[in-house]
Order: structure tokens, then sequence, then C-alpha cells
């Protein structure tokens, strides 16, 4: 079966050639008089005479007049068949520059191509292009492309330099002005012009205003070669599914195959699985090309050109993309669209018009409510990043640039039940580039999922004053959501084009992680391989505990379910929740140095932790953790790492801020096990000096040393602590409402506190339902002390 079908890639190849290999016929840059002397002729077609055409700071310029024209023409290679011709042109005055090419050596048969340009004085008749033959009857228009029947249409301006290609491949005629496909035209008459020369013409005809002036420079010929190989097909990944310790715990720039498909993520398997299976070796004939998904998505593409450019540099090639990897590959295309390498893009579950979860993130920093592996990343990333900033959504715009590049290009908004269309956060991405797909629908198809709900519409309710002087929810908070056909991440009318109905995109019954695998079939199928079937992955991570560790260190686990693991390559180490069950983790030194951990439960966005601390090589440091949701449970093992987790950050404090009489004193307590006073120490320093990031840490950590204070709580008392810090943060409210009628806003310092406040409420309430009535209280002692500082 596939030598029968390499065959037919062959034969295919060899009546559809359409690769240009750097076999360079011809060049000439015009900084050689002699050379280009040699090489080209002048031709009077009206009035005009050798003059027409001179050499002008190494640039062949044209210059008639009323009533004028003449060619300047390559005087050899007449037989030349399939080539491209390329070269650059500026027009500083006048309407028509002429190309002229498979030129007969008699000089009487030829193609025209018209650049006609956008001239204040010719306005009725300009800014097109046109594509004539010329024969012993004089010029006959094939096409013409203006803004009438192109939709990806641009002016035509003058005075600025231009790229143009001209593919020539039998009776096909491909021109590409700046990278987009202006003219694509098959001369279907049994004489098309096989075969001939190139050049220029300048034609006035009745412009009278100027002069005709074009400049032409850079002209190179390259044969058209066919490539009998196979296409290679390149895998882009989604957003998430890429991992590189040193740049997301470090932020440290990182190489491109410095980055990894990141370890539990299997939802490309299927489809790796399925090429190799079918002899396709990875590296070789496809690739998987891992990336750093943080950056905006033209960056990105970037860095996919120059791997396609490295690793494909004459090989035709398929671009599979999935979620933003879709994205990615089509921000490349519309920037090459004249790469004549790539066969097609099929896009998977990519949000072409953004999505309305974004909006959330952008805007407030909530991560997600999915349950999918991008979830799991960005709320790790948050976790490593958040002591330097003040809010999630501030790490997230500040590391996570590309959300904003899939912030939503249709109306998502209301408020008070009214359609809101005038976010101010817009992205300018897709409002730039929406516009052209048309013009490169041949080269995509959209593969998309439907049938389960998905956000479409988030209504807002009041946001408080708080939460606008942290520029979080800055229009208002979500309040309700409305939802619509998708994939549950994507809708359907985001991940298809306006307008694109060729026929050729598929849609299915399917969630976002399952869509790779739902759409294998069809993608095997056209890449002419066989696929057995393959089974579909549920890829819920909906309740798994997820652990991660940066070096120099790797975390063990040993549960009493029977569960036991150690962290991969990378430092993921992934458990079942249970409903009951505990486990003892192992924090082992690889190294001297600090070591990081940010852990959660899939689904409980609000209970995401982390901490961080040193350790030397081959020691050994214990915690526990409750497999309900992987939270550090009330021990005396967990009790002596968190007093050694708070020891370090109140010493990296005091280095800090040495004249500070609050820390040394905090520090003393926790020696002496009194974590009350630990904190009111802490809280004296935290108001003195406004600080937020390492002190919240602290807090954060003490919550399990808290709990010991608690562990006789019962449900009474638990529920009467949870209606206080409830009947508290209303106080709250209403105050920073009071305020701020009198035009007087809360401090960046206070408003932090109130937003962890809010937290912590969550988390109070949590662990009252699950009758966890010390850390409830726990949460709810740390509360009122955060309110204390809030104004």
């Amino acid at each position: 079966m596939i030598t029968i079908l390499l065959i037919f890639h062959v034969i295919l190849a060899l009546i559809i050639p359409d690769k240009v290999l750097a076999n360079e016929l011809f060049k000439d840059d015009f900084s050689n008089v002699d050379f280009t002397e040699n090489n080209w002729e002048f031709i009077n077609i009206q009035n005009s005479d050798r003059l027409s055409w001179k050499i002008v700071n190494e640039k062949l310029v044209g210059q008639v007049s009323l009533r004028q024209g003449s060619l300047y023409l390559h005087n050899k290679n007449y037989d030349l068949e399939n080539y491209t011709y390329s070269f650059n042109v500026k027009n500083l005055g006048g309407v028509d520059q002429w190309i002229l090419f498979r030129i007969s050596e008699d000089k009487e048969d030829y193609y025209l191509f018209d650049i006609r340009y956008l001239d204040q004085y010719w306005s009725h008749d300009c800014n097109n292009f046109r594509l004539y033959r010329h024969g012993s009857t004089g010029y006959k228009l094939l096409k013409e492309v203006n803004r009438g029947n192109f939709t990806n249409f641009f002016d035509i301006t003058q005075n600025e330099w231009r790229d143009v290609d001209i593919v020539l491949n039998e009776n096909n005629i491909k021109v590409f002005f700046d990278n987009v496909l202006v003219m694509d035209f098959y001369d279907e008459y049994d004489d098309f012009l096989e075969r001939g020369s190139f050049g220029f013409g300048n034609w006035a005809g009745e412009y009278w205003r100027y002069d005709v002036v074009n400049y032409f420079d850079d002209v190179v010929i390259k044969d058209l070669e066919v490539i009998l190989s196979t296409p290679k097909i390149v895998i882009i990944p989604g957003l998430g599914a890429s991992w590189n310790t040193l740049a997301m715990v470090s932020n440290l720039q990182v190489d491109d195959d410095q980055w990894k498909i990141t370890p539990f993520v299997h939802n490309y398997d299927g489809l790796i699985n399925t090429l190799k299976e079918n002899g396709l070796e990875e590296g070789e004939d496809f690739f998987v090309w891992n990336y750093d998904w943080r950056k905006p998505v033209s960056e990105i593409s970037e860095k996919l050109g120059d791997f396609l450019d490295e690793k494909l540099a004459s090989d035709e090639f398929y671009l599979v993309g999935h979620s933003l990897g879709g994205l990615v590959a089509r921000d490349w295309l519309q920037n090459n669209e004249s790469d004549l390498r790539l066969k097609k893009i099929y896009t998977l579950g990519t949000p072409h018009y953004g999505v309305t979860k974004a909006y959330e993130a952008w805007s407030g920093g909530k991560v997600s409510d999915n349950y999918d592996f991008g979830t799991i990343v960005m709320n790790v990333l948050v976790q490593l990043q958040k002591k330097n900033f003040a809010t999630t959504a501030e790490v997230l715009r500040n590391y996570v640039p590309v959300i904003k590049d899939l912030l939503p290009n249709y109306v998502f908004l209301k408020k008070d039940g009214i359609i809101f269309d005038n976010s101010i956060y817009k992205n300018d991405y897709l409002i730039q580039n929406n516009p052209q797909i048309p013009g490169v629908f041949n080269k995509i198809s959209e593969y998309f999922g439907k049938g389960i709900e998905t956000k479409e519409w988030i209504n807002l309710k009041e946001s408080t004053v708080y939460e606008k002087t942290l520029s979080v929810w800055l229009e208002g908070k979500p309040d309700n959501y409305e939802y619509g056909s998708g994939d549950g991440t994507v809708l359907k009318k985001s991940a298809m084009f306006v307008g694109d109905d060729d026929g050729e995109n598929r849609e299915y019954e399917t969630n976002h992680g399952q869509i790779v695998d739902k759409s294998l079939g069809d993608l095997i199928q056209i890449f002419g391989l066989e696929a057995n079937e393959v089974g579909i992955e549920d890829y819920n991570w909906n309740g798994k505990l997820v652990y991660y560790i940066g070096s120099p260190a790797y975390l063990e686990a040993n549960c009493d379910d029977g569960q036991a693991g150690r962290s991969d390559e990378m430092g993921f180490l992934i458990l079942d929740s249970k409903s009951f069950g505990e486990c003892e983790m192992s924090i082992v030194g690889t190294g001297i140095g600090d070591y990081h951990v940010a852990y959660g439960k899939v689904g409980e966005e609000e209970n995401w932790k982390y901490f961080e601390g040193s350790i030397v090589d081959e020691e050994t440091k214990l915690f526990e953790v409750g497999l309900d949701d992987g939270q550090m449970i009330n021990s005396s093992e967990n009790l002596a790492l968190i007093k050694d987790l708070i020891s370090k950050h109140l010493g990296t404090l005091m280095k800090k801020y040495p004249n500070n009489v609050n820390l040394p004193r905090a520090l003393k307590e926790v020696k002496r096990d009194n974590v009350n006073e630990m904190l009111a120490y802490l809280f004296k320093f935290r108001a003195g000096v406004s600080e937020t990031q390492s002190s919240q840490l602290i807090l954060d950590n003490a919550i399990v040393w808290l709990e010991r204070n608690h562990q006789k709580t019962t449900f009474p008392r638990a529920k009467v602590g949870y209606n206080m810090s409830k009947r508290m943060i209303g106080f709250v409210d209403l105050w920073g409402k009071f305020m701020g009628r009198r035009n007087n806003n809360p401090s960046q310092f206070g408003s932090i506190n109130y937003l962890t406040m809010n937290n912590y409420l969550e988390l109070q309430k949590k662990y009252l339902d699950e009758k966890k009535y010390g850390r409830s209280m726990a949460y709810g002692w740390a509360l009122q002390l955060l309110a204390k500082q809030v104004w």
C-alpha cells in the first residue's frame, strides 16, 4: 500500500511540480553596468529611445512620458520553461508597471503582468493587477484582479519597495506581491506559451500629469524542479503542551530545541504512533515542534519559520496545528503565502476568532475551569511566578502575553443582560490578521468540535473598588455564563472561518483534548497512509493531584492506597485523588541550591500552593499530603518543614530589611513554636513596609501550623467563624463603596489584602463543607489578620 501511494505521489509531483529549489539560473542586482548591458536589450514600442532605461544608484530605472512606451528584456535563455522570476519594484509616478515573461526569441509572443498603482491623477482606473497575453494580433486580457473579485486586497501604493515573485509551472501562472498571492491563472489554450525569457516594461499611454517612473532591482531566476519525495508532516501542539524548566521556573531565554513535550501530555500519541506504524521516522519524515507558547503568536510563528527553514529547507510539508498550534501555523502562512513548500495546514480546534475564557484570564487572572493540560501547566506557572507580582492577572499579563492574542474577536460580554461590545481589552492581533484570511482559504482546512457546552457569553456584575485599584476585572467580573456549541474550550463558530465553505472542513462530536484522536482517520487518509483503530482517550484531568518540583531535587510519593511514584525528568508527578488516605512525599536533593514546589488539585483553582526551600545533595525533606485534595495535612513532619520554610523566608526578608525590628522577633517566635505571635510580628512588618510577596508565602505556609491551634474545633464553632468572615468581607465591601464615592480609593497594599481575604473565604467554606473544621478556622483566623490591613 505504501509503495503504491509513493508512486502516486511521484506521478502527481511530475504532473504538478510546485516547489522551488535554490537552483539559480540568472541573477542581476544592476551593480555592474557592463554585465547588465550584455544581458539586456532595449525595445521601443512607442516613441521611446534607449535613454528611457538607465542604471541609477545600482537600480534599473525606466522613464517614459505621454504616449511613450518601451521594454527592457533579457536577451538570452529563450528556452526557459518552468521557473520563478523574483525581483523588487517601486513606482514613483504613473500607473502602469509591466512585467514580461516567457518571451519568444522574436519578441512576438509573451505574457505581460501589469501592476497598476494607485495614482491620484488617474483614480478612475488604477489600483489593480492585469494579466495579458501578447501575440500576432496584439494584447489579449486574460485576467484582472481588483476590489470586486479579490477579498484579500490592499492598496498598491507608490513610493514603496515591493517584493514580486512569479512562479511559472506549465500552464499555471502564480504572482505573489509582497508575499500575497494576487494572481493564480491557468492558460487553458492548447498553444499556451511553454518557454521564453523575461523582462520589464514602461508604458505611459494617455497619462499626462508626470513622467511614468519605475524602479527594478535584484532580479533572480530559479529553475522550478520536481520534488519526488513524500511531503513531511509537522505537528504543532497547543498551549501548555511544551515545557522547559529553565524558562518556566527562572524565566530564562532558551533555544527552541530545548523545549520538549510536557511529560503528562498524551493527546498527540495516537497521531505520532500511527505515523510510526506506517514506517515514518520522527525527526526525518515527521516532526513534533515544541515551543515557548507564552510568547505572542507573531513571535512564535517566526520561530516556526526558522525551524522549517532549518529542517525542511527543500521539502514539501503539511502543518497540523492543535489549538494555539493552528493559530501559529496560520500566522506563518499569512506571512509566507508564496512559500511553495507548504501543501496544506490543518487546524484542530483552533480559536481563529479567539476564546471566551481568555478574557477571564487577561481581565481577572482566572486561569480556567477546564480540566485540560493547558489549565494544569498554567496553574503551575502562576504558582512559580506569583511571588514576583501582586495578582494572578499581573502574572499572566507579564509571563503569558499570548493570552491577549487569544481574546475573543466576537461579541461575548453582557452587562445587566445588555450586550456590551466596547471592551477595553482588544485582540489587536486578530483584528489585524483576520481580514486577510480569505486569501489563504485554499491552504487551510479547519477541523473542529461541536455538541459540548462552551462559554459564549459572560454576564458581568460590578467589580469592587479593590479589584479596580489592582486593574483586575475593570469592566466587571463574571456573574454567570451563557453557552454555545463547541468543544468545551473553543466555540464552533470560532474554530471555522466565515466564508470558507470549500467542503474540506470537518466537524466532530468531541471535546478540545480529544479532537486530535477524533480527526486521526481523516488526516491519515489525506497523508496517504493507513490507520489502525485508535482508542479515544478521555484526557479529563479533573480531580488529579499535580505536583511539580524544580531542580536541584526530585519528588517521591508513597501513598497508603498503594500509589507510588517519582517525578519525571521535567519535575512532574501526577496522583489520583481519593476520598481518604495520605501520602508521604520525599524531596530528595540532587545538588545544592533552592528547590521550588507547586501543587494542587485540578478543578480547585483557588487551592493551588507553592513553597520553596534550600537543599543539598542526597538530603531528604519529608512532608505529608491528603489524597482528597493533595494539600499538606496537620502532622509533625509537616510542621518541621513549615518552620524550616518560614525561617528561610524570614531570613531573606531580614537581609532585605536589616533595620526592621519585627522580623527577628518573628523568627524568634518560630523557634518558640508560637505561630500566633510569629504572625503578629510578621503583620506588623507587613503593614510597615507594605510587603505582600514573601509575607504572603509565609502566611500560606503557616495555615497548617495554625490548624494545630484549632484541631478541636466543632461544626457550630466553625460555622460561626465562617459567618463572621462573611460579615467582615461584607463590611469591607461596604466601606470600599463608601470611600469610593468620596474619591478615596484603597491602596494597592490594602487591595491585595482584600483579594487574599476572598480567596481565604472560599477555602474556609470548602473545608467547612468537608468537615475539616480546624483547617476552616485557620483560614478564618488568617482572614481576620488581613482584614485589619485593608484600610
